[in-house]
C-alpha cells in the first residue's frame, strides 16, 4: 500500500472511532466530550510524518465534516486543546492567501513569542540527529528528518528486541553451563537510558555482549566444519577401520574385520550426538570470542 492509501486508511480508521466516541460519550458534558475527540485526532495525528499532516487532515475532514481541522471537533474546542503543529499546519495553509506585510506581521509575532525565526535566530541542527545522518551516509548537506528518525527507532527497538531474544536463546540451547550469560533485558536497560537513570556506555555494554554473541555464533558455523568433521568422522575414516581392526585376530578375512569394525563404531553415531558435538565446537569458538582481547582460531583443531 502507498503512503496516500495509508493516509486514507488512517483518516477513514479515525473517523469511524469518532464516530464511535460520539455515541459513546453522548450523555458526557460537551467539554469531556470534546477532549475526548481532540485527543482521538491527536492519536491519530502523532502516527503522520509532518509532511502529511494536511493531507490526513482534509482526508479526515471529508469523512468527518464537523471536524475543524484543528485537532478536534468545531464545537465547544479550546485553542489550548489544539496540537501546535496542527495549529502550524493550519497557519501554513493560509500563507498563499497572505500578503508580504501580513506575512512579516506574523514573523514578527512569533518573534515577540520567544520563536527563533529570522536570520540570525535559526536554530543549529541537532548534532545527534546529524550524527545519525552521518553515521547513515545521507549526505553532507540532507539534514535528516526528526519524525522519521523517530520511526526509524521504532523499528530499530523492535529489532534489537527480537534479535535479544532469539540470540540469547540458541545460546543457552548450545551451551546451558556455560557462565557467558544474559546479563538484562536489553528493552529494560534501554528504557532506563530513555529515563535518565542509565549512562549511555552502560547501554553500549550490553548492545557489544549481544553482538559478540551472535557474530561469534554465525562465524562458528562458518569455521568449524572442517575439525568437526575429523572430529566426528575420523573414528569410520577407512584407514582408522583398517588400523583399528587388523589388531584383532586371523580367523577372519580382513574384509569381515574392517566392516565389524565399522559396524561397531557407525552404531554409537547418531543425529543426537552429531548435534551434541556440533553445539561443543560452537560453544568453544564463543568462548574463545568472549576472551579479553582473545580471537578465536581460524578452524576448530583437528
Amino acid at each position: 500500500m502507498g503512503e496516500a492509501g495509508a493516509i486514507s486508511v488512517l483518516a477513514e480508521a479515525t473517523a469511524n472511532r469518532l464516530r464511535l466516541l460520539q455515541r459513546e460519550l453522548g450523555d458526557e458534558r460537551s467539554a469531556d466530550r470534546s477532549s475526548a475527540l481532540a485527543q482521538e485526532v491527536k492519536d491519530a495525528i502523532a502516527k503522520v510524518v509532518p509532511e502529511q499532516r494536511q493531507e490526513f487532515l482534509e482526508e479526515l475532514r471529508s469523512r468527518f465534516p464537523t471536524f475543524d481541522g484543528g485537532g478536534m471537533p468545531a464545537s465547544d474546542s479550546s485553542p489550548d486543546d489544539v496540537d501546535p503543529l496542527i495549529l502550524f499546519d493550519r497557519l501554513a495553509s493560509q500563507a498563499g492567501k497572505l500578503s508580504a506585510a501580513e506575512k512579516q506581521a506574523v514573523v514578527e509575532r512569533l518573534k515577540e513569542e520567544g520563536f527563533p525565526v529570522g536570520g540570525g535566530g535559526a536554530p543549529s541542527p541537532d548534532p545527534d540527529l546529524m550524527e545519525v545522518g552521518r553515521l547513515l551516509q545521507i549526505g553532507p548537506n540532507a539534514k535528516p528528518d526528526a519524525a522519521r528518525a523517530a520511526q526509524l527507532l521504532f523499528i530499530l527497538i523492535d529489532f534489537i528486541q527480537k534479535l535479544d531474544q532469539a540470540a540469547w536463546g540458541s545460546w543457552t540451547q548450545i551451551a546451558p553451563e556455560s557462565d557467558i550469560r544474559k546479563n538484562a533485558s536489553l528493552a529494560k536497560l534501554m528504557g532506563k537510558f530513555i529515563k535518565g537513570e542509565l549512562a549511555r556506555q552502560q547501554v553500549s555494554q550490553e548492545t557489544d555482549r549481544l553482538l559478540r554473541l551472535t557474530a561469534s555464533i554465525v562465524v562458528a558455523l562458518q569455521r568449524i566444519g572442517p575439525g568437526l568433521f575429523n572430529q566426528y568422522f575420523r573414528p569410520v575414516s577407512p584407514s582408522e577401520i583398517k588400523e583399528e581392526a587388523t589388531r584383532g585376530g586371523l580367523l577372519q578375512s580382513k574384509e569381515k574385520q574392517w566392516w565389524a569394525k565399522y559396524e561397531e563404531r557407525a552404531a554409537a553415531m547418531d543425529s543426537d550426538s552429531f548435534n551434541a558435538a556440533l553445539f561443543a565446537a560452537v560453544a568453544r569458538f564463543v568462548k574463545d570470542f568472549f576472551q579479553p582481547g582473545g580471537l578465536p582460531p581460524a578452524t576448530e583443531p583437528r
